[in-house]
C-alpha cells in the first residue's frame, strides 16, 4: 500500500507541475526522475523485471529523450508534451487501479510430448541458414551504406509475404530454440542455443535496426537466463551484463545505421561536456520525433475531422496485398507527414506514439482508452508472472515476446501489432511442430 502512496504522490506532482508550467525542460526533467523513480519502486515491490517497468523504460527513450534534447520548443510542441506526459499518467493510473488477480490455465503438462526430437536441432538449423541466406545481401548494404543508401539502390522486387514471414522467424526462432534445450531437453549448458541464434543476433545488428534485434536477443535473454518455476524475473548478474551488452549494441548501431559504417558518428564520446546527465543519458536514446509528430497532429486535427476509427482500423486491413487493392488505406504514420512534409523515401513512416491513432480517432477523448491500455498492461504482466511459474509452458514464449512488443508499442502501436501478430504466426506453427496434440 506504501508504494501506491508513493506511486500517487508521484503522478500528482508531475501532473500539476505539467498542467502549470510552460517550461519544456522543467517538464522532461522532473518527469525524468520521476519515471525513474517509478521504474525502481516496481522493481523494489515486485522484485522482478515487468512489462510496467518496460514501458516507463521506453517512454524515457523513445519520447521523453526528444523533449530532454531539444534546443527550444514552440507553443503546440508544449501542448502536446504535456498531452503526451498527461496520456502516460492516466496509463500509470489505469495500471494502479485495483484489480482481481486472474487465473490463468496450466497447460505446461501438454506441451512437454514432443513428437518428435531428432531432426528439431536440424530444423533449427535450417530455418537459420534460410535467413542468413535471404537476409545477409540487404543487412550487408545497410552495414556498409546506411539506410539512405539502401533506400537509393532498393529495386522493391523481394517478395514481401515471404521477408516479412522470415522476418517474423528470426525475431521469435532465437526464444524457440533457448526454451526447447532449456526446458525440455534440460540441458544445463546454453552453448548449442547461443551457437544456432548467433547468427541472427549478428545479421540483426549489422542491419542497423534496433528494435528487431531487441525482439530477438532480448526474448533469447530472458528465457535463458530467469529461473523455471519462479514468477518473478530477477536482475542476475548474467542478465545485466547481457543487458549493458544489447544497450551498448543499440547506442553503436545508431552510429551507422543511416550514412553506414563508413559514414557513422563517433556517438560513444560526444556531447560530453553537457552538463545535465538527463541530457547526457538522452544522447544515446532514441528519439522518434514523437513529441513533434503529435504537434503536427494537433494543427491537422484543429482544421480536420477526426478519423472515428479508422486509424486503428488499419490493423484489419494491414494483410491485403496493395497489388490487391491500389486504394488500400496508409498508416497514419504514412500519410499524414506527407501532407505537410516532403523528402520521404516511400517505404518510410514516422512515429506517432502509443496515443497517434488514438488522438487521430477520438481526439481527447483518447485519453479513456490510454485508462483502458494500464488495465491490459496490469493483466499482460499477471499473464507474464504465471507463465514463468509453469515448467515447459510454450506460452512462455508467447509471454517472453510481450517485453519488445510493449516496449516497441510506446513508439508505434500499429507496427509493433503487425511485428506481433507476424510473431504470433510463427509461434503457433512451431508449437504444432515440435508437440504432439
Amino acid at each position: 500500500m506504501i508504494f501506491i502512496l508513493f506511486y500517487i504522490i508521484i503522478l500528482l506532482i508531475t501532473t500539476i507541475i505539467t498542467l502549470c508550467s510552460q517550461n519544456y525542460i522543467t517538464i522532461s526533467e522532473v518527469y525524468f526522475y520521476a519515471l525513474i523513480s517509478i521504474g525502481i519502486l516496481d522493481y523494489i515491490k515486485n522484485k522482478s523485471l515487468t512489462l510496467f517497468q518496460v514501458w516507463q523504460i521506453a517512454y524515457i527513450f523513445i519520447i521523453l529523450s526528444e523533449a530532454i534534447l531539444l534546443d527550444s520548443m514552440n507553443y503546440i510542441m508544449l501542448q502536446a508534451l504535456k498531452y503526451l506526459v498527461i496520456a502516460n499518467n492516466i496509463l500509470i493510473f489505469g495500471y494502479l487501479t485495483p484489480k482481481r488477480k486472474k487465473i490463468f490455465k496450466s497447460s505446461g503438462a501438454k506441451e512437454k510430448s514432443l513428437a518428435s526430437n531428432k531432426w528439431i536441432t536440424y530444423l533449427f538449423v535450417l530455418l537459420v541458414g534460410l535467413i542468413v541466406y535471404t537476409k545477409l545481401p540487404g543487412a550487408l548494404n545497410s552495414f556498409l551504406l546506411g539506410r539512405t543508401g539502401v533506400s537509393i539502390i532498393d529495386d522493391g522486387q523481394s517478395s514481401v509475404i515471404i521477408s516479412s514471414l522470415l522476418s517474423s522467424i528470426s525475431l521469435v526462432l532465437p526464444s524457440i530454440i533457448v526454451f526447447y534445450y532449456k526446458e525440455i531437453k534440460l540441458k544445463k549448458s546454453l552453448i548449442l542455443p547461443w551457437l544456432l541464434s548467433s547468427p541472427i543476433f549478428l545479421l540483426l545488428f549489422i542491419t542497423g535496426t534496433r528494435f528487431p534485434l531487441l525482439f530477438s536477443f532480448g526474448g533469447f535473454l530472458i528465457v535463458a537466463y530467469t529461473k523455471t518455476g519462479e514468477e518473478k524475473i530477477k536482475l542476475n548478474l548474467k542478465l545485466l551484463i547481457l543487458i549493458v551488452l544489447l544497450f551498448g549494441s543499440s547506442v553503436f548501431m545508431n552510429s551507422f545505421r543511416t550514412y553506414g559504417y563508413s559514414g557513422k558518428s563517433d556517438f560513444f564520446i560526444k556531447n560530453t561536456t553537457e552538463t545535465r546527465i538527463s541530457k547526457q543519458i538522452a544522447f544515446h536514446m532514441s528519439p522518434e520525433g514523437v513529441i513533434d509528430m503529435t504537434s503536427l497532429m494537433m494543427r491537422h486535427f484543429e482544421n480536420n475531422s477526426h478519423t472515428y476509427g479508422k486509424s486503428l482500423a488499419f490493423l484489419t486491413v494491414f494483410w491485403i496485398p496493395r497489388s490487391l487493392w491500389p486504394e488500400k488505406p496508409t498508416m497514419l504514420g504514412y500519410w499524414l507527414v506527407r501532407k505537410y512534409r516532403s523528402g520521404f523515401s516511400e517505404g518510410h513512416s514516422s512515429s506517432f506514439g502509443f496515443t497517434g491513432e488514438l488522438y487521430a480517432d477520438f481526439g481527447y477523448f483518447s485519453l479513456f482508452f490510454v485508462y483502458i491500455l494500464g488495465l491490459l498492461l496490469k493483466h499482460a504482466d499477471q499473464f507474464l508472472a504465471f507463465q514463468f511459474t509453469q515448467q515447459g509452458a510454450y506460452k512462455k514464449i508467447c509471454a517472453v515476446m510481450l517485453f519488445p512488443y510493449i516496449f516497441f508499442f510506446v513508439r508505434s502501436p500499429i507496427t509493433s501489432t503487425i511485428n506481433f501478430l507476424g510473431i504470433l504466426f510463427v509461434y503457433i506453427v512451431m508449437k504444432k511442430i515440435l508437440f504432439r496434440k
